[in-house]
């Protein structure tokens, strides 16, 4: 996933979800760019994921279908996101995700709804784009994780060790292990 800057989030914030999605495919149809083609292209097609899905070190989770910023959709829209993200691919892999991944994930669009509403829905773990490692305490925030990201835009392999450490992070967060607000 690519790094989303302070302006970026702004825009998703003050923007309605469907209104960005119009106004997307209104740019794309004015320059000639074809999204669906560049989908192809850059995504995995179902047939690569049922085959890594086979993988017993691979776990394939929820998302959403259409990468909205949840907390900007009203609880029914943001419950439909999820469930048929689920059923999806349930039908697609023939196994039920037990965990689920937050559209981006920043505390101001995954939050205490969100979170609530992944353990609802019945998911074993659900993980923000908060940065962290887990520590003990995050047994009781199962819907509320945070991650390394190793995105490769701003990470380099010599890192991975500290950033493995937790130290970037709690400094980051001020000493919290958590941050599951």
């Amino acid at each position: 996933m690519r790094h989303i800057n302070s302006s970026s989030k702004n825009l998703l914030l003050e923007t309605d979800q469907y209104e960005q999605r119009e106004i997307v495919m209104k740019l794309c149809k004015a320059y000639g760019f074809d999204s669906l083609a560049y989908a192809r292209e850059s995504l995995m097609n179902w047939e690569e994921v049922v085959s890594i899905s086979k993988d017993p070190l691979c776990t394939i989770g929820a998302h959403t279908i259409n990468h909205y910023a949840l907390s900007k959709l009203s609880l029914e829209d943001a419950k439909h996101e999820i469930v048929k993200s689920h059923e999806i691919i349930t039908g697609k892999i023939g196994v039920e995700p037990k965990h689920l991944a937050y559209p981006y994930g920043f505390f101001q669009v995954a939050a205490s709804r969100e979170f609530e509403l992944a353990k609802e829905l019945g998911f074993e773990s659900a993980t923000t784009t908060r940065h962290g490692v887990l520590y003990p305490e995050h047994k009781d925030h199962m819907t509320a994780l945070p991650r390394v990201s190793l995105n490769g835009n701003h990470q380099s392999m010599r890192y991975v060790n500290t950033l493995l450490s937790g130290i970037p992070t709690r400094f980051k967060n001020r000493g919290k292990k958590l941050d599951v607000t």
